[in-house]
């Protein structure tokens, strides 16, 4: 039998954070079931008050979507509800990027570097472990390193044409890569 494969995005609560940079991984997320579970309702966990989740048993497939928990609390999200989970799931957890090009993605394998990304680092410490597969979507980087800039950068929206770029460009190689994990 295929191991069940959750999806887990990472995000601010919505809708007052809809459509930032650090909701990229939601965004994709959103595209994602759009495409391969358009008809299945999200339903509020009885496990975690802060996720809302899909289950298609055809695919042997969960998505679980943090919707009012911040950003730097993901695993306070999202650990209750995986330890509910067969104890063999095959989790890929969907961020944003600040170190790739907006409209890039990159899929990363458990045990790399969660590259200072504090929703992944929350996971982590509330897990014990990084056993989890990274799938990073682009959201490039401002010119300053300066942490204020960096944190206002990652909190403003998308512009319209970044959007195109997440659903022309991320969206296809993202599904690209969760289709390979499917039966």
């Amino acid at each position: 039998m295929q191991r069940l494969l959750c999806l887990s995005a990472l995000g601010n609560p919505e809708p007052m954070y809809g459509n930032t940079r650090h909701n990229a991984g939601m965004i994709m997320l959103r595209m994602i079931k759009n495409e391969l579970c358009r008809n299945l309702p999200l339903k509020q966990s009885t496990v975690s008050p802060h996720i809302e989740y899909c289950h298609d048993p055809k695919l042997n497939l969960v998505m679980l979507f943090n919707r009012t928990q911040y950003m730097n609390l993901s695993g306070h999200a999202f650990i209750p509800a995986w330890r509910k989970l067969p104890h063999d799931t095959f989790h890929v957890v969907l961020h944003d990027e600040l170190n790739i090009p907006t409209g890039k993605v990159q899929f990363r394998k458990p045990g790399t570097s969660f590259r200072g990304h504090n929703g992944l680092r929350d996971i982590i410490k509330m897990k014990g472990n990084d056993d989890f597969h990274k799938l990073g979507i682009g959201i490039d980087r401002p010119n300053s390193k300066d942490p204020k800039v960096v944190a206002d950068y990652v909190l403003s929206k998308f512009t319209h044409q970044e959007i195109l770029q997440l659903e022309l460009d991320a969206f296809p190689r993202s599904l690209e890569h969760i289709r390979k994990l499917l039966p």
